[in-house]
């Protein structure tokens, strides 16, 4: 058995390290990444040195469950203002942020507190990413993909033929608008991150479809997926808003600017970079 391992098969992470670095006094200079008091800097280095997102999202929940609350908020909102930057070691650990996130590993009280933290600081827009989204009206999907010949797949021949697809046969169920097959599709090995760039961009899209790629951590850990959700314009602002704050602000700039995307996601992402301008210099 290796280190690291437990006996379960389970990997066992030492978080004590990172936890005693992150209670150290606070950086003199936070926006220097050279720092070596940097605190965020090393923590998020850390989580990068991880290999997969939902590793890097169950070590930044202990993190910050150990943490003294304002910490813990100061964590989040960093990560946030310069994960949006794009790189290492901060785009990683935004990922590890947006997976615990995801998956409501962290206990609602805290979730509540830690929004007031950042409502009443200067990184008050990191908050948003801590509220639940709002349900809106379903977007009819496509017509079901059909056999060369004309007859159309049954639901059950199509979700056999997502589980593994040859690669000749991919391109026509990525058009499929039931989430069962979108879901098994989005497991086949055989799957590559352009293919799940086209089933994000497509218009229309059912919202369940998003929901289930939203649900899947291989895909939604890629950058260029995320993007893709938060710039069609047919994605309910419900899902879209959730992955607002981890763009770039390359990307919120061209998501402040783009007539094509309704006014709600504009207006977020002017809010975001006016939030990180007012961080920066305060910073």
């Amino acid at each position: 058995m290796g280190d690291g391992e437990a006996e379960d098969g389970r990997v066992r992470v030492n978080l004590l390290p990172i936890v005693a670095a992150s209670k150290a006094p606070a950086p003199t200079d936070p926006t220097d990444p050279t720092d070596p008091t940097d605190h965020a800097f090393d923590i998020a280095t850390r989580l990068h040195g991880l290999a997969e997102s939902p590793m890097r999202g169950a070590v930044l929940a202990e993190i910050l469950t150990n943490l003294p609350l304002q910490e813990a908020a100061n964590l989040v909102g960093s990560i946030i203002q310069r994960g949006r930057l794009g790189g290492p070691p901060f785009e990683l650990a935004l990922g590890g942020l947006e997976e615990l996130l995801r998956t409501e590993r962290l206990e609602y009280d805290l979730l509540s507190d830690m929004y007031r933290e950042l409502k009443n600081s200067h990184l008050g827009e990191a908050a948003a990413l801590l509220l639940p989204g709002h349900r809106h009206r379903e977007i009819l999907g496509e017509a079901p993909p059909r056999h060369q010949g004309g007859r159309e797949l049954t639901l059950g021949e199509r979700k056999s033929l997502a589980r593994g697809a040859p690669r000749e046969t991919l391109d026509r169920l990525l058009r499929d608008p039931e989430p069962q097959v979108i879901r098994l599709l989005l497991r086949n090995p055989r799957l590559v991150e352009r293919d799940v760039v086209l089933v994000a961009a497509r218009r229309p899209v059912q919202p369940e479809v998003v929901r289930e790629l939203m649900a899947n951590p291989k895909w939604l850990s890629r950058y260029a997926v995320k993007r893709s959700v938060v710039l069609n314009p047919t994605v309910p602002n419900e899902l879209a808003l959730r992955l607002l704050p981890f763009m770039t602000q390359i990307h919120l700039t061209e998501i402040a600017n783009d007539p094509a995307l309704p006014d709600l996601r504009q207006q977020a992402a002017r809010r975001l970079l006016e939030a990180s301008k007012l961080a920066n210099r305060k910073g």
